[in-house]
């Protein structure tokens, strides 16, 4: 628009300074060609040759500015970035009104583009003014509406509560006897694993009459194939499966006591020490210089359940071998390392003569080992005591430390 202004000013001064160039000339054709007495016709014709004159000077002034308004015009549809700004400048109509006199119209098209915008503004306005209108609307009229609502939910509430009491009624008289059902069955399968706990079931006493051996690997192998331990010996007996699983455990058991005597040399120590031969009693393992090694001592403490002394784990020496599930490359190392060394038999607190009779002041665990710990371990006359414990039975070692 500043172009085209300026182009418009350019248009309105030119033509004046031609006509103050051609003046002049007019003035000396007068002042030569005039006669003092003042010849009509010869004015009259010098004028008409000053007009004609003043017409070609207007137009080649008129050529020229348009030419500058074409050239103004295009380098704003340039800037204005090719069609999109041809468009916004009201197109080719728009072009060839922006020379000359167009110019001015187009100044004027945008003034009604102005008002629109101002009226879209004011819309957006009323709209904002009307939201915080009701936005200030009486809180309490809010708080009316709220409560309206809350008493309808209330009440279809109190609709569904009402209905579904209905149902409810009729499946409890339609439930007691799927109760009295239930109650039933359980009780049938209650009275099943009474049953299953007090069936009886004779095993053989040798690992050879289970068909099985230890080879010289210590692995657990069957006898006539050479596989691995079977759990499942009867596929839909569990309670067979797990009892002959225990008792090859006490097999085991067995087994790795006599290891401790024949295979490490350790002696067995009835405790308590001053139990009679009618009481029930258990027993450790002991080197030959647990109590003399003036030096170190090595005291083994496994863990709960059914392992005992001499085992860390009693599945471990049925699935993998000897070595993985007992204490004796503990021992051997201990002994060549120069340790006196000490095996807890900490889960062995009771016998069982048609009811279990505790052991006396060997009844648990923790028990045991502070009785071993007071009665063998402190009377040792090595300077230096190492305690290796698996699982619980670091308990008992804690117990061993509060009495150091």
């Amino acid at each position: 628009m500043a172009d085209n202004e300026n182009a418009g000013s350019e248009e309105q001064q030119l033509p004046q300074e031609e006509c103050q160039q051609s003046e002049p000339m007019e003035v000396e054709s007068n002042s030569q060609a005039v006669p003092s007495d003042g010849n009509k016709e010869e004015e009259s014709s010098q004028m008409d040759v000053c007009n004609e004159a003043r017409g070609q000077v207007l137009n080649e002034a008129e050529q020229k500015s348009e030419e500058k308004m074409d050239e103004a015009v295009e380098g704003g549809m340039q800037q204005g970035a090719g069609e999109g700004g041809m468009q916004q400048g009201a197109g080719e109509g728009g072009m060839q009104q922006g020379a000359g006199e167009g110019g001015n119209q187009q100044v004027q098209q945008e003034e009604p583009k102005q008002d629109e915008s101002q009226k879209l503004d004011e819309s957006e306005d009323n709209k904002t003014e009307s939201k915080d209108a009701e936005d200030k609307k009486d809180p309490d009229a809010d708080k009316k509406d709220e409560q309206d609502g809350e008493k309808e939910e209330d009440t279809d509430k109190n609709d569904e509560t009402a209905a579904g009491g209905q149902k409810d009624d009729s499946k409890l008289s339609l439930s007691e006897s799927e109760v009295k059902k239930e109650h039933d069955v359980y009780e049938m399968a209650k009275l099943k694993r009474e049953l299953e706990r007090n069936r009886t079931f004779t095993f053989p006493t040798s690992l050879e009459d289970f068909g099985y051996a230890f080879n010289d690997d210590g692995e657990l192998r069957n006898i006539d194939s050479g596989e691995k331990f079977e759990f499942f010996a009867k596929k839909d007996d569990h309670l067979y499966n797990q009892k002959r699983y225990e008792a090859i455990g006490e097999i085991i058991t067995e087994i790795v006591y006599q290891k401790l005597e024949k295979e490490v040399h350790l002696d067995k120590h009835v405790v308590p020490t001053d139990a009679t031969k009618e009481e029930p009693q258990t027993f450790i393992f002991m080197s030959k210089d647990a109590l003399s090694n003036p030096d170190k001592v090595m005291v083994l403490i496994h863990g709960s359940g059914v392992v005992r002394a001499g085992q860390w784990a009693r599945s471990l020496i049925i699935n993998k071998n000897m070595d993985c599930g007992t204490q004796i490359p503990y021992i051997k190392r201990a002994m060549q390392e120069g340790y006196g060394v000490i095996v807890l038999n900490s889960n062995d607190n009771y016998v069982s003569k048609g009811e279990r009779i505790p052991i006396r002041e060997n009844g648990n665990a923790e028990n045991h080992t502070r009785y071993v710990w007071d009665n063998f371990v402190m009377k040792s006359k090595a300077k230096h005591i190492a305690i290796v414990a698996h699982s619980y039975g670091e308990i008992g070692r804690a117990s061993c430390r509060e009495r150091v």
